[in-house]
């Protein structure tokens, strides 16, 4: 009989999909399993009836490795980005940054380049996720100030009507990840 193995994308999503459950059913405990999950208005995932208002979560994964954030009341949003040489910094910024971000991007010089870019779309992510929004809000549409463009920012920022607190996380070489909490 043939093994049947899934693709690697497909076992870190599932991987990372049950490390959540599992976590969530400790946080909370109870059994994972009896978790009951539902979607936002936009589709990001929350735990079914009161526990979703209560206690809040968000996932993201970028090839093998993956965060999970599990906080009490506050809307929070995270993202992990492998860092990928072969991107087309400066255009794709052109479509996601707005005109100043992409002018501190276009004086940034090789790596520096590559970590702003990665900077900045992991910040602007996570704020994304955390409205719950998502991609319905342009990332051109808002900015990242530039005190919070650094390795490590822990500061304010005003997005989608409330206000909220931008961190960078260090999550080793060759990644970047940033999380959102709401502060209201």
């Amino acid at each position: 009989m043939a093994r049947r193995t899934l693709p690697a994308p497909r076992r870190h999503f599932l991987a990372s999909h049950a490390a959540r459950r599992l976590l969530l059913g400790a946080w909370l405990g109870s059994p994972a399993e009896d978790l009951l999950f539902e979607t936002g208005r936009y589709g990001k995932p929350r735990l079914a009836g009161g526990e979703g208002r209560r206690h809040r979560f968000n996932v993201s994964h970028s090839d093998e490795r993956f965060l999970i954030a599990i906080g009490r009341q506050g809307r929070l949003g995270l993202d992990i980005e492998m860092i990928d040489r072969a991107v087309d910094y400066l255009g794709i910024g052109r479509s996601v940054f707005t005109g100043d971000e992409q002018l501190a991007l276009g004086a940034a010089r090789g790596e520096a380049r590559r970590d702003l870019f990665f900077r900045l779309w992991t910040r602007k992510e996570a704020l994304m996720k955390a409205s719950g929004e998502g991609f319905q809000r342009p990332p051109r549409s808002f900015e990242i100030p530039a005190e919070l463009r650094g390795r490590r920012p822990d500061g304010p920022i005003d997005y989608a009507g409330g206000r909220w607190r931008l961190l960078g996380l260090d999550v080793g070489a060759g990644a970047d990840a940033s999380i959102a909490i709401a502060r209201d």
